[in-house]
C-alpha cells in the first residue's frame, strides 16, 4: 500500500442540508500504533484504510461513518466520465517527476480539464505555498466537480457513473447510500460550504510536521459541526463601508436582514479605500455563517484575525468593497 496524497474529512448536516470540508495536512504529526510518530499519510501505508480511520477518528476525538478511496486513474476515470470540470487555473504551473510518471503543464485561466489536468491541478505543490496550497487548489476543484456533476444537464450521466463507481473507488458506503449522498449534495448550497484546513503550526525536526494538538483539534471538529447548526438570526453582524458609499451599506443591511442576520451596527469607516476590497471577518467560530455572507455578498475574503476596536456582541464584521455584488450595477447605472 502506498501513502496518501490527499485526506479529506466531509462533515455533513443532514437535517439543515449543510456541509462542511475539512482537509488534514499529508504532514500532519501523529503517533500510530506500533509505528511511533509518523506523517498522517503514513497511516494508509502502513495500515491501509482502518489504521487511516484510527488515526484521523483518534486525533479530532469523532467517528469517521464512511470512507471513499480512489487512486490516480479511478480519479482521472471519474473526471472523464463528467465530461471534464470547468475550472480556473490561477497560475502557470510546472512540475516533472519521471520517478512517479508526473508532469504538470498547466497554464493560467478558465479552461475544461480532462482527467489527466485536473490530476495535474489538484497534485500540484511546487510553489511557495507548498502543500497547503495545494489543500486550497484540491478544495477549490472538489467544489468545481460536484457543481458539474449535479448540473441537470450530466443527470444522465449519473447511472453510468455510479455503475463505473466500484472500478474507480474503494468504499464501504453501499449503492443506496451512494444515491443517498448525491441526493443530498443535490440539495446542498456548494457556495455556503465552508472548506476548512485543520489548524496548526509548521515544524522542522529532520523532517517537516503539520503538528496539532489533540484537544485543539478535537475542539476545532466541535466547533465546526457546532457551525453548520448555526441559523443567521443567531449572528449579530458590523457592517463596515467606506465614506461616501452609503448606498452600498443601506444595501448590505438589506439583503443580510432580509437573510435574516441581525445587523447590530452599520457605520462608515473612513479607513476604507472606496475601491477595495470586501472583508469578512469571523469573530468567532461562525465558518458557515461567514461562508454564507460571502455567498450573499458575491465577494469577500473570509478572514479570522482579531479586529481592532471591536464592539462588544458582534460575531462577524463585514467590510464593504467594490466588489460586492450591487456596486457594479450602482456604478454602471
Amino acid at each position: 500500500m502506498v501513502r496518501s496524497d490527499t485526506m479529506m474529512l466531509l462533515l455533513l448536516e443532514l437535517q439543515r442540508r449543510r456541509m462542511a470540508v475539512v482537509s488534514i495536512p499529508r504532514d500532519t504529526k501523529v503517533e500510530l500504533p506500533g509505528y511511533g510518530i509518523q506523517k498522517m499519510n503514513a497511516a494508509h501505508a502502513f495500515g491501509g484504510v482502518p489504521l487511516a480511520r484510527q488515526a484521523v477518528e483518534s486525533l479530532l476525538g469523532c467517528r469517521v461513518d464512511y470512507y471513499v478511496k480512489t487512486n490516480v486513474a479511478g480519479f482521472v476515470e471519474l473526471v472523464d466520465l463528467l465530461g471534464g470540470v470547468r475550472l480556473q487555473v490561477e497560475k502557470r504551473m510546472r512540475y516533472v517527476d519521471r520517478s512517479q510518471g508526473l508532469f504538470i503543464r498547466l497554464d493560467p485561466g478558465e479552461q475544461w480539464l480532462n482527467g489527466q489536468k485536473a490530476m495535474q491541478y489538484v497534485r500540484f505543490r511546487h510553489d511557495l505555498e507548498g502543500d497547503l496550497g495545494r489543500i486550497r487548489r484540491q478544495q477549490k476543484f472538489l467544489r468545481a466537480l460536484v457543481r458539474q456533476a449535479l448540473q441537470p444537464e450530466n443527470w444522465s450521466r449519473l447511472p453510468r457513473i455510479l455503475e463505473h463507481l466500484p472500478k474507480a473507488v474503494e468504499t464501504d458506503l453501499n449503492l443506496l447510500q451512494m444515491k443517498a449522498l448525491l441526493g443530498f449534495l443535490r440539495e446542498v448550497n456548494l457556495e455556503e460550504t465552508p472548506a476548512l484546513q485543520l489548524p496548526g503550526t509548521p515544524q522542522v525536526q529532520g523532517l517537516c510536521y503539520w503538528v496539532v494538538e489533540p484537544a485543539q483539534a478535537a475542539l476545532f471538529f466541535q466547533r465546526v459541526l457546532e457551525s453548520l447548526q448555526e441559523e443567521p438570526s443567531e449572528a449579530r453582524l458590523l457592517v463596515c463601508l467606506p465614506a461616501q458609499r452609503d448606498a452600498w451599506g443601506q444595501e448590505a443591511c438589506r439583503r443580510l436582514e432580509a437573510e435574516g442576520f441581525r445587523v447590530a451596527e452599520c457605520r462608515t469607516d473612513p479607513d476604507l479605500p472606496a475601491d477595495g476590497a470586501t472583508t469578512i471577518v469571523d469573530l468567532g467560530h461562525h465558518y458557515y455563517l461567514a461562508q454564507r455572507l460571502r455567498r450573499l455578498l458575491g465577494a469577500g475574503e473570509i478572514r479570522r484575525d482579531p479586529l481592532p476596536g471591536k464592539p462588544t456582541g458582534v460575531d462577524l464584521a463585514v467590510m464593504i468593497g467594490s466588489d460586492v455584488a450591487w456596486a457594479s450595477q450602482e456604478q454602471g447605472g
